[in-house]
């Protein structure tokens, strides 16, 4: 026995359960004043009957016991909040969560200003100095890239060398490194300063004026671009970087740091240091990264010795850290509330301890998040004193601007966010080593990140002496060949709806939405299409040529016997009217001759059949000078010809062919009767006049509806409602207003061998040719050319496409397995190289009609989840048998057998049972050709490449907080400008510099911006455009305004950020629940209904979504119909649906009459 039990049982001289008897029927889980109070009532009543009896409410007993609950009430309450605030995921208090956080390593991140470079736009000296031609450049402004002054490089660098250091100049860098693989080197101004060579200057961004400050700018040691730490007395530094792209691009030139903010200072003295020493600065708003501590000399004052702070890193403290053991001059830095901060010091052991005078430098920032365009930071000027080469003192002024769009500011990290990252933080021991890792640490780094995924796409063990190549196509270029190419062509209509309030909003849908849709390769396809035939010749009009190189040629057109020049454009009344700049000529060669494509085009005598050759070249007309006739003499007085072609057209060419110019924009009176008409609620179309080049306006008297595109009656005023020829209509419901577009696609398909990868937004630049490159399908010259004289020789060229976007089928499923094409146009000036390529290949004209067709089957991708892929077919045999017209005699056909019917465009099944056909979305047939072989080239982005040292590829796909704001704002009506996500490099400026130190030497991190996809709204592309179909419940009282905005919220509330992640797919039965559940008893029904017109009833249950892309809604009560009940009108159900618009077939139903798919 212990002597304290003994003691305890000897001498104490009172029991401890005799002391505590009375309170064995005490209730100690009342906190609350009413429970104290009944409690010690009921007590009292219990225990001293006798003694108190007096429970009326003036009783002075009774106050006594309210005022010991009150004391009791608030005693409970204090010591629960005391109690909660030593909990981390409890705490309220600001100091308690840091405090809490700080004991797991982790130090709560503070606001982070934006940060970015500037571009020397001008520069001006006042020293004399002197270009290589003798000008005198002193007072002159010098702007770099300058088209209008050839010598702009030798007299930019001849300043800029001036202000450099004599040991410095362009070319002899201080310091130089790769970042971002860009190479860049460091300069320094002579410069003549005392101060901290900081300058000044105030924006306004997003309406707020915020104050800047110009850096010097280093990279020593880092792989990034930053601040060099101030110093009084210090000169000037800039960058200069060539990012391979030309003096033109915003990455190449010379460069400062620029940060949000400003730089403040103070100095404090240890004359009796201690282990552990802590200085406080109480200054709020103090930024994450900005904070240099410097030593002072003891007798002259100099800042002699730069402190290093060690890294905000998770599990980093001053006496466990990264820093080499030799550095023991180090402190760091801990966040207190207010963004105030605490200097922290070594224990002498290791970390030295401070003794003497020391000055801090630390800057001061806003605390905002925000973005900053280019078109907020312009003009910058700053002076920069210097001394010359003759020791006189001069200025540099320059102009500095904003090359890109800076949004890398962030937030004080806000508890919420503490609470979560730190004990995850905690969790990965700072490194990213798994998979787990690398989705927790981005999220720690930095509140500018919103929401990130991981992902990892290459295995271990990979060699670094062998150059990484991706087969994905992701990383690395591929070229590829396949035997089982499938090319069709589709026509089909798109939609979008729009509201207005005033003629403003009208000409801002104009200008910003439909002159847009002007210059989309599916309308120019139609355009091409219908066009390609408008207008023949039988002049005889040949080409003679007065000059010519290996892709352009001079001279004019002319009768072919007697040579005379011939007048084209406006200055004739013959189809040569025509021939003006942007317009295409189909040449065609003599009978018997050949163009010979692989010697510059050469008519060469033979037949049409050889290898290289061709019976046609289009050419686009580059430029007519006058009447391209030079007055009749068909040369110039320079040699060369009046007309430019942009092809190498050979002398005797014959004129077969021209195809007007297409013209991408609307006239001002145009635009304004459209808005007219608007106003007015009238229907019209938009035609375009290939006469005049022209867009004009189909008026509802001659407008057709109904009619497939025709230009038979283009242009009547017979107000008979004929003219079908419009490309863009714009029909009303007196509340909104649809435009419908006519629009052609090339879909080329894969049956089974490759998958394709294409990324829609990226432009591929090659350094070596200094172009854009593009991703291309190509039919090869072995396969049958069936418009030969046989049907049975090749094809004596390859035939080349452009790679346009991803397909994207139903419900928003992207196929691997098919790309949509679109014809080449290697100058990328708009007007395509070669209109007639799909004929070519089809041979439409030649062979059995029925053999032109290409037969696509629905199946399913998953649950719920449908689209169409290719499936072999004969006509005659099936699966889909094709007739002319409905079979008379179906006896000999069993039940459920498919035929397409080749008048009427339409597919249908057989009853057995019934003995019907009947229409059927089973199947869907295209104008198209199979078992085509070809050539698949994908270009990778320089920008992706990655290090062949590194055996891991880490995707991160990030979602960064100010574009997901932005992105919101710009939704509801905040802004006019779509916001675009952070480039890959600028996320790299973001996170590398926290997430390398930590992360695996064998991993690469890959950045990759996140962008949100939009759904059902008029913003939505139109295969995601949906409304929701609505019923009201009979017994409910509430108007439809109110259950519209009901069902809005809980939509928006459906698609909150934290309910989605990249790549989720969208299930409507999800949503369909939620909004039910948020509005029972008020609707009884709730369904989705696609706005695209081949699109019906079910077709968007389910939307599958990129790995980089993250669904929003931007539906408005405008998508949102309130209907009696459901009918197969107003669901699209593929039955009794007879008012859909005509997209590429055409269903009979003998009930409904005409159903237009």
């Amino acid at each position: 026995m212990s002597s304290t039990d003994r003691q305890n049982n000897l001498l104490v001289s009172e029991d401890w359960q005799k002391i505590y008897q009375t309170f064995k029927n005490a209730n100690f889980q009342s906190y609350d004043f009413e429970n104290l109070r009944r409690i010690m009532v009921d007590y009292l009543r219990t225990n001293y009957s006798d003694d108190f009896n007096d429970y009326i409410e003036s009783s002075e007993y009774l106050a006594l016991i309210d005022l010991i609950a009150f004391v009791g009430q608030s005693i409970a309450f204090r010591v629960d909040l005391n109690a909660r605030e030593n909990f981390l995921e409890l705490a309220e208090r600001r100091e308690s969560v840091l405090r809490l956080a700080k004991l797991i390593g982790y130090n709560a991140t503070r606001n982070k200003p934006s940060q970015g470079l500037l571009k020397i736009n001008t520069i001006s000296t006042t020293e004399n100095v002197l270009d290589t031609n003798g000008r005198n450049l002193a007072g002159q402004f010098i702007t770099w890239n300058d088209p209008s002054n050839i010598n702009w490089y030798d007299q930019f660098i001849k300043i800029i060398n001036s202000a450099f250091l004599s040991t410095n100049q362009f070319g002899n860098p201080i310091d130089s490194a790769k970042i971002y693989n860009v190479p860049t080197a460091q300069y320094r101004f002579n410069s003549a300063n005392v101060n901290v060579p900081i300058y000044s200057f105030n924006k306004t961004i997003s309406g707020k004026t915020m104050n800047f400050e110009v850096t010097s700018t280093t990279f020593k040691g880092q792989n990034y671009v930053y601040e060099e730490a101030p110093k009084l007395g210090n000169s000037m530094a800039c960058i200069f970087k060539d990012d391979g792209y030309g003096a033109g691009s915003s990455g190449t030139g010379f460069f400062f740091n620029f940060i949000q903010g400003s730089l403040n200072q103070g100095t404090f003295t240890i004359d009796q240091p201690s282990s552990n020493q802590t200085i406080d600065i109480d200054s709020d708003n103090v930024n994450n990264n900005d904070i240099w501590l410097y030593q002072l000399d003891t007798n002259t004052g100099a800042e002699n010795t730069l402190w290093t702070k060690l890294p905000a890193l998770a599990g980093n403290n001053i006496i466990y850290n990264s820093i080499n053991t030799n550095t023991t001059t180090v402190y760091s830095v801990s966040t207190r509330t207010n963004d105030n901060i605490t200097l922290n010091f070594g224990d002498g052991t290791f970390g030295q301890l401070p003794v003497g005078t020391f000055k801090v430098y630390y800057r001061i920032s806003n605390g905002l998040s925000y973005t900053i365009n280019p078109s907020d930071i312009v003009n910058v000027s700053i002076s920069i004193p210097y001394v010359s080469v003759k020791g006189q003192n001069e200025t540099l002024t320059l102009s500095l601007n904003l090359p890109s769009s800076v949004q890398n500011s962030a937030l004080t990290e806000s508890n919420t966010h503490i609470k979560n990252n730190a004990p995850a933080v905690y969790y990965t021991q700072n490194r990213m080593v798994t998979g787990e890792d690398y989705n927790i640490s981005p999220l720690a780094s930095s509140t500018a990140v919103a929401k990130i995924k991981a992902l990892n796409r290459s295995s271990s063990g990979i060699s670094r002496y062998f150059d990484l190549i991706d087969p994905t196509g992701k990383y690395s270029s591929t070229n590829l060949y396949g035997g089982d190419g499938i090319l069709y062509k589709d026509e089909y209509l798109t939609k979008f709806n729009f509201s207005y309030q005033t003629k403003n909003d009208i000409e801002g849908e104009i200008k910003n939405i439909v002159v847009p849709i002007l210059s989309s390769a599916e309308l120019k396809n139609l355009y091409y299409s219908y066009f390609k035939n408008y207008v023949t010749t039988s002049l005889s009009i040949s080409w003679y040529v007065k000059s010519s190189d290996s892709n352009a040629s001079t001279g004019y057109v002319g009768d072919s016997v007697t040579t005379t020049p011939y007048q084209v454009g406006s200055y004739t009344n013959t189809i040569l009217k025509y021939c003006t700049s942007g317009s295409l000529i189909k040449f065609i060669a003599p009978t018997g001759y050949y163009f010979d494509l692989k010697n510059k085009n050469k008519l060469t005598q033979g037949p049409q059949t050889v290898a290289g050759s061709s019976s046609y070249i289009w050419a686009e007309v580059v430029s007519v000078i006058d009447d391209g006739t030079s007055n009749k003499t068909g040369v110039l007085q320079n040699g060369l010809g009046p007309i430019t072609l942009a092809q190498n057209i050979p002398q005797g060419a014959i004129v077969s062919q021209i195809i007007p110019k297409f013209t991408t924009v609307l006239s001002n009176s145009v635009i304004a009767t459209m808005i007219d008409l608007i106003s007015e609620n009238k229907f019209f179309g938009l035609r375009y006049d290939a006469d005049n080049q022209l867009w004009k306006i189909i008026f509802e008297s001659n407008l057709n509806l109904t009619n497939n595109f025709n230009l038979g009656n283009q242009g009547s005023t017979a107000n008979l409602q004929t003219d079908s020829s419009w490309f863009i209509l714009f029909t009303t419901d007196n509340i909104n207003y649809t435009v419908t577009t006519r629009n052609l696609r090339y879909i080329f398909e894969s049956a089974k061998e490759i998958s394709f990868y294409f990324e829609n937004d990226a432009k591929i630049y090659d350094i070596v040719s200094g172009s854009i490159v593009n991703d291309n399908i190509k039919i090869l010259s072995v396969n049958q050319n069936y418009a030969s004289n046989n049907g049975t020789d090749s094809f004596t060229n390859d035939i080349n496409w452009k790679v346009s976007s991803k397909f994207v089928g139903l419900d928003g499923y992207t196929d691997p397995k098919k790309l949509i094409i679109t014809y080449t146009d290697e100058d990328n000036n708009g007007t395509v190289d070669n209109p007639q390529i799909f004929d070519d290949i089809l041979a439409e004209s030649t062979g059995s009609p029925l053999s032109k067709y290409i037969v696509q089957q629905k199946y399913n991708i998953s649950l719920g989840q449908q689209d169409y892929k290719y499936v072999a077919n004969n006509y005659v045999t099936g699966p889909v048998i094709f007739v002319q017209t409905d079979p008379n005699d179906t006896s000999s056909y069993s039940d459920g057998q498919y035929f397409y019917i080749t008048s009427t465009n339409v597919v249908k099944k057989y009853n057995l049972t019934t003995g019907e056909l009947i229409p059927t979305l089973d199947y869907k047939i295209y104008k198209g050709r199979d078992n085509l072989k070809f050539q698949y080239t994908h270009s990778a982005d320089y920008d992706s490449r990655i290090d062949p040292g590194s055996s891991n590829i880490i995707d991160l796909y990030v979602l960064t907080s100010s574009y997901d704001t932005n992105f919101r704002q710009w939704l509801a009506g905040a802004s006019t400008t779509q916001p675009l996500p952070p480039s890959a490099t600028e996320l790299s400026n973001l996170l590398s510099t926290t997430l390398n130190p930590i992360k695996s030497i064998s991993d690469e991190i890959v950045y990759h911006p996140v962008s949100y996809t939009l759904l059902f709204g008029a913003l939505a592309d139109i295969s995601l455009q949906a409304n929701f179909n609505v019923i009201i419940n009979n017994n409910s009282v509430v108007s439809e305004s109110d259950v519209k905005a009901r069902i809005l919220t809980a939509i928006n509330s459906f698609f909150a950020l934290e309910n989605w992640n990249f790549g989720d797919t969208f299930y409507f039965s999800e949503l369909a629940t939620y909004v039910i559940n948020q509005l029972t008893p008020d609707i009884t029904g709730f369904v989705i209904v696609p706005v695209q017109p081949d699109k019906y009833f079910g077709s968007l249950f389910q939307i599958e979504c990129p790995s980089n892309k993250i669904f929003i809604s931007s539906a408005t009560t405008d998508n949102i119909k309130i209907v009696t009940g459901f009918t197969s009108d107003n669901l699209k159900t593929v039955a009794g649906s007879a008012s859909l618009p005509i997209v590429s077939q055409t269903i009979t139903s003998s009930i409904n009459g005409g159903l237009n798919v």
